[in-house]
């Protein structure tokens, strides 16, 4: 039973550490796209596509972005000509009125950010589109849930051997305190029984 609650006790443990490395990377991929986004707006604005990408390049580099992407309104990327519409479903989904999409999969999580047509992007983008694209960042966090992982493995082997030895001591106890004595006295009785029997034989 003790084996059984330490194991249960370290699966919820595991449970709620990715819980929360989820959550705070949900947190800092908010601020990610958020950062992204008006720094896309402002270069956009000034008809400068190259900065755009030169900006989008760099903070990709920053360890745990796995990705980050400009998307035009049908889901293609937006600096490629010719791109496949992978993420047409994402753009759909914002078009719809949605402020923003969030995928989470097993150690990543996929944020997209609509890029609207406010009235300063009239002037190049006309009116016709609600949105004209969105940003989509993709952060990972498999190295985190990985550390958390054996963290807690190491935590329940540990808790299991403590047990095991915590069972070993009790039933010494027992057998020295209960067993032993319980069997002393049945040994007595069975002998003074026995030469009882003999007597009345």
């Amino acid at each position: 039973m003790l084996i059984v609650g330490v194991i249960s006790v370290g699966l919820m443990a595991l449970w709620m550490q990715k819980a929360t490395l989820s959550s705070v990377t949900e947190f800092s991929t908010q601020k990610t796209a958020d950062l992204i986004f008006q720094s896309i707006k402002t270069t956009m604005l000034e008809g400068k596509a190259d900065i755009t990408k030169k900006v989008v390049q760099d903070i990709s580099k920053i360890q745990g972005i796995e990705d980050i992407t400009v998307l035009n309104s049908e889901g293609r990327k937006a600096f490629e000509e010719g791109s496949p519409a992978h993420e047409a479903a994402a753009l759909a989904e914002l078009k719809s009125g949605k402020g923003r999409v969030l995928r989470r999969e097993a150690a990543r999580l996929i944020f997209y950010m609509p890029l609207r047509n406010d009235p300063s992007c009239h002037a190049c983008h006309g009116t016709d589109k609600a949105v004209l694209g969105a940003v989509k960042v993709s952060v990972t966090i498999e190295q985190e849930y990985k550390k958390a992982m054996a963290l807690i493995t190491v935590m329940i082997a540990i808790s299991i051997i403590a047990s095991m030895c915590i069972n070993i001591f009790l039933w010494i106890m027992l057998r020295k305190m209960v067993i032993k004595p319980i069997k002393f006295i049945e040994a007595a009785t069975a002998r003074v029984a026995g030469g009882d029997l003999s007597f009345h034989v």
